[in-house]
């Protein structure tokens, strides 16, 4: 059985990367539907789920989990995108986890994310990170409401053209989603520098893990800064 949750609490006690995610869909959604699922068996939780804006994440804590049941619930929900910490069929791609505890390090010329941060520097980090997309409004309104809760942070170049993003933090664990440089900027260390700044912002504000995920022709640049492998994620982009 499947059913929706209200209460973090049920939370507690769960060791996973993905548990930002989880925190971040139950504490900001987007429509009715959005929020935060509990798959139940014998009254024992097997797993989670998460919805916003017709994604989701799941995360396992048994490896019991029914998937036929999961994966039934997504395909009724019609969600277009999937991000699980375990194999739900053999439509999943694997991705790199990586994990690091971030460490002091200068921000230097890099513009740290803040409540004070003015609407015209929230739409110069977004046309850089949506390539000129449609959709400023609804972006801003999550971000924002985020920073002011001391949810969210990020570093930027001063010229914003490079980034990096933490979108949501539980528990003193971060996850890393958002690093970024224009393409005409590209192989000047500027992502680097972005990235560092922000393990530096990280660990002033008391987070003590940090996770992100990419393909694996990214792993050695992010071992760069101190990253390293503790496993894998599965994404399906379409369902």
């Amino acid at each position: 059985m499947i059913e929706k949750i209200t209460d973090i609490g049920i939370l507690s006690g769960v060791s996973s990367p993905l548990l930002p995610l989880l925190y971040a869909d139950l504490r900001y959604p987007a429509t009715d539907v959005d929020g935060v699922y509990a798959q139940r068996e014998n009254d024992k939780v097997k797993s989670f789920v998460s919805l916003k804006n017709g994604c989701a994440t799941v995360c396992a804590v048994e490896e019991d989990f029914s998937h036929e049941e999961m994966n039934s619930f997504l395909s009724f929900l019609h969600v277009g995108q999937a991000l699980s910490n375990a194999p739900l069929d053999d439509t999943f791609k694997s991705v790199t986890l990586m994990e690091i505890t971030p460490q002091p390090c200068g921000s230097g010329d890099l513009q740290v994310t803040s409540p004070m941060w003015k609407t015209s520097q929230y739409k110069a980090l977004y046309q850089l990170l949506s390539e000129g997309k449609e959709g400023f409004d609804s972006w801003f309104a999550d971000f924002s409401r985020r920073v002011n809760d001391g949810f969210a942070l990020g570093v930027c170049s001063s010229d914003y053209v490079s980034c990096a993003i933490v979108p949501c933090v539980y528990e003193n664990c971060g996850i890393i989603a958002g690093v970024y440089t224009a393409p005409q900027y590209r192989g000047q260390g500027l992502a680097q520098e972005c990235v560092n700044g922000l393990l530096g912002a990280l660990k002033a504000k008391g987070i003590r893990a940090a996770y992100l995920w990419c393909n694996e022709d990214k792993v050695k640049f992010y071992e760069k800064s101190g990253f390293r492998v503790i496993g894998s994620l599965y994404i399906r982009e379409e369902f």
